[in-house]
C-alpha cells in the first residue's frame, strides 16, 4: 500500500488507498503530501508557538506543521496558489478551483481560519467509474469535555484541527473501510494542558496520555467514562499504557491499527482481581478484553469514535475484529497454539488434557504443552478470548 504522500493528489486518494472516511483526511493532508507550493504558508497548519507560519517541528512526534518544502512526493500533483479569493467558508465546505494547467482542482475549508485552503491539482482518476466516497467532516469543535473529578462532564480540554498532521502522526487508512478506524482530524496538545487534570473521579490525564509517547494525543471521552465504570466495578486499576502516537506505537512494536492510536485502548493491571472478573467488567461495559503474558488489554472499539476528534464519518460498516488460533502437535503429545489478531503482545495460553471419559488429566500454561500419554483430547484457551480443541483419539 502506497501512502498518500507518495501518490498524486487529490484524486488518487479517492481510490483504494484512502477509502471511506479517510478520503477527507487525505484532502486535508494534501499540502504536506506534495501539494504545497514550497512556501509553507498554509494558514491551516497549526503549531503551538509557531508564529512565522513555517510550522518547523523538531521531529520525534513533537513537530507542529510540516514546513511545506514540496518534498512530500506528490507523484505529479501540483498546488495552485489560488486561495479562494478570500472567500469565507464553514467546516465541510468544498469548492472547485482553477489549476495552473487550466484543469479543475479542489479546495477544502480550514475550520481554524474560516477560509479555503490551497487549490489541489493532479492527474485525475485512472478509472472514471470510481466515485469518491463521502468524506469525514470536521465538526469545528475547539474543545472536548470529560466526566471530571465530580462526574459532571464539564472538565474540558482544547483540541486543535491539524492540517497537515504533525510529524510522527501518519495514520493508516481506515481498516477494511471500518469507520471506527478512520484517522483523527484534531488532537490535544499535551504541552498546553495540565497533566494532573482529572478526567474522571479516579483518573487524571497523565495516566492515559503522556508527552513522551507523543506531544499530541487523542483521549476519547466515552473511553474515559467506560474506564471509570470499570474501576467502579473492580477497584483500583493501574494503567500501564494508554494513548500512543503512530510513531511511538511503531517503535513499541504495536499493530499499525492498535486501539492505542485511537484513544480508547488501555493496557492495565488490576491488583488482586481475577482475570475472569476483569473480563466480565470490561465486556459488560461494551469493551473487549484480551489477556497477554505481560498485561491485560481492554479497549472500547465498538463505541462510535468521538466526532470532535475524528469528524463525522462517511459510509462504511463496523467489522467484528478477526482473531484466530489453532492447535498444532509439534511432537508426540506436545502441542503449540499459534494465534493471530492479538496485536498487543503474546496472548496467554491455558491448557487442559482430558482422557477418553472427559476427566482432566493435566493442566498447564505457556506457548507449549506436553500432555500425558493417556490424553484423548487437548483444549487451549488463548488470550481469554478463544477456545480450541484437538482430538487425539
Amino acid at each position: 500500500m502506497v501512502p498518500a504522500r507518495d501518490r498524486a493528489l487529490p484524486w488518487v486518494c479517492m481510490r483504494g488507498v484512502f477509502r471511506g472516511a479517510v478520503w477527507w483526511s487525505c484532502l486535508m493532508l494534501g499540502v504536506a503530501c506534495g501539494g504545497d507550493d514550497g512556501g509553507g504558508d498554509d494558514a491551516g497548519a497549526w503549531a503551538p508557538g509557531d508564529t512565522d507560519g513555517t510550522g518547523d517541528g523538531d521531529g520525534g512526534g513533537n513537530a507542529g506543521a510540516d514546513a511545506g518544502d514540496g518534498s512530500g512526493g506528490g507523484g505529479g500533483a501540483t498546488a495552485s496558489t489560488d486561495d479562494g479569493g478570500g472567500a469565507s467558508c464553514e467546516a465541510g465546505d468544498v469548492q472547485d478551483c482553477a489549476c495552473p494547467d487550466g484543469e479543475d482542482g479542489l479546495q477544502v475549508c480550514d475550520p481554524d481560519t474560516g477560509r479555503f485552503g490551497t487549490c489541489m491539482c493532479g492527474d485525475g482518476p485512472s478509472d472514471p467509474t470510481d466515485d469518491p466516497p463521502d468524506p469525514a467532516t470536521p465538526t469545528g469543535a475547539t474543545e472536548v469535555c470529560y466526566p471530571g473529578a465530580d462526574g459532571a462532564g464539564t472538565t474540558c480540554l482544547p483540541i486543535h484541527f491539524m492540517s497537515p498532521m504533525p510529524e510522527g502522526y501518519t495514520y493508516p487508512a481506515a481498516f477494511d473501510d471500518d469507520p471506527n478506524y478512520r484517522p483523527p482530524l484534531a488532537l490535544i496538545d499535551l504541552e498546553e494542558v495540565d497533566p494532573n487534570t482529572a478526567l474522571a473521579p479516579n483518573f487524571v490525564l497523565s495516566e492515559v496520555a503522556q508527552a513522551e509517547h507523543g506531544r499530541y494525543a487523542v483521549v476519547q471521552p466515552h473511553a474515559i467514562a467506560s474506564l471509570q465504570a470499570l474501576r467502579d466495578a473492580v477497584g483500583t486499576i493501574n494503567i500501564t499504557s494508554g494513548y500512543r502516537s503512530p510513531a511511538d506505537n511503531e517503535a513499541f512494536g504495536g499493530s499499525p491499527v492498535s486501539r492505542h492510536l485511537y484513544g480508547d485502548g488501555f493496557d492495565m493491571q488490576a491488583g488482586e482481581v481475577a482475570a475472569s472478573v476483569l473480563e466480565a467488567a470490561c465486556t459488560d461495559g461494551g469493551g473487549m478484553l484480551l489477556q497477554y503474558t505481560t498485561h491485560v488489554h481492554c479497549d472500547f472499539r465498538f463505541e462510535d469514535l468521538d466526532v470532535d476528534f475524528f469528524g463525522t464519518p462517511g459510509p462504511g460498516s463496523m467489522d467484528e475484529p478477526a482473531f484466530g488460533a489453532t492447535i498444532v502437535e509439534v511432537d508426540t503429545n506436545t502441542f503449540e497454539a499459534p494465534a493471530d489478531g492479538f496485536d498487543e503482545g503474546t496472548p496467554t495460553r491455558h491448557w487442559l488434557a482430558f482422557d477418553v471419559d472427559g476427566h482432566v488429566l493435566a493442566t498447564g500454561s505457556g506457548t507449549r504443552f506436553e500432555a500425558p500419554r493417556a490424553t484423548a483430547r487437548v483444549e487451549v484457551e488463548v488470550g481469554r478470548l478463544l477456545v480450541r480443541t484437538h482430538e487425539l483419539r
